[in-house]
């Protein structure tokens, strides 16, 4: 499960054990599930420019709609609006 940062204040050990950190900035990219073609960041003002930084965490995917908060992005090969997440912990329960 990923939990933002301020999860350590109240991490117990007994409970949970950490796995990781999103984004993982390593060549290996272990934690990545899908890899966006082309993608393009939409900011707010209007204007686009590339969104490889989709690729470097993290993303929620909103099918329909492009969510309210500024950037978004889009890309080739996936339908719809990405949405990249502050870093997060990985953890799981023991």
């Amino acid at each position: 499960m990923g939990v933002p940062i301020s999860f350590l204040d109240k991490y117990c050990p007994e409970q949970f054990e950490i796995i990781g950190l999103a984004p993982e900035r390593s060549e290996k990219m272990l934690l990545r599930t899908f890899h966006y073609t082309n993608a393009i960041q939409h900011n707010a003002d209007g204007t686009t420019q590339s969104g490889n930084k989709v690729n470097d965490g993290p993303t929620i995917l909103f099918e329909h709609n492009p969510p309210e908060k500024f950037p978004w992005y889009t890309c080739e090969n996936r339908k719809g609006f990405l949405q990249v997440l502050y870093a997060r912990i990985l953890i799981r329960h023991k």
